[in-house]
């Protein structure tokens, strides 16, 4: 019988990160960071490139897409400084590390039609 997925990170992701335990925990922190600032504007977190296809090692970038329900405001984008900038002060060995693209719903359904606004954390040594 296989073993629960106890990880808050999908399968394949949860497997990857079993073998990396540090940037789980520092993936699920950034997570927890981001529901608790985000709210119910937060629709989902997808994370991509070489770390979602198990390509990367522990020390390499890692990308982080955030779906949001609206797009965000001056105040919003304010808040979302805050929170990287912690983030990297916590953590300043991901500083240019990691990046959290924010995109809106509505942005992500019309990607092929039109041109949205995706405000991104990279690189994060600017908010410092």
């Amino acid at each position: 019988m296989a073993a629960a997925n106890l990880s808050p990170f999908p399968e394949p992701l949860a497997g990857t990160l079993l073998a990396m335990p540090a940037v789980g925990e520092v993936l699920d922190e950034l997570r927890v960071c981001l529901v608790r600032e985000l709210g119910d504007n937060l629709v989902g977190l997808y994370l991509y490139g070489s770390l979602s296809s198990a390509t990367s090692g522990p020390s390499e970038a890692t990308s982080i897409s955030s779906q949001l329900s609206h797009a965000g405001s001056a105040r919003r984008n304010s808040v979302r400084s805050r929170l990287h900038c912690e983030f990297v002060r916590k953590h300043p060995s991901w500083d240019d590390r990691i990046e959290v693209a924010y995109v809106s719903t509505s942005g992500l359904r019309a990607f092929k039609s039109r041109a949205s606004m995706v405000p991104s954390s990279a690189p994060a040594s600017r908010y410092t």
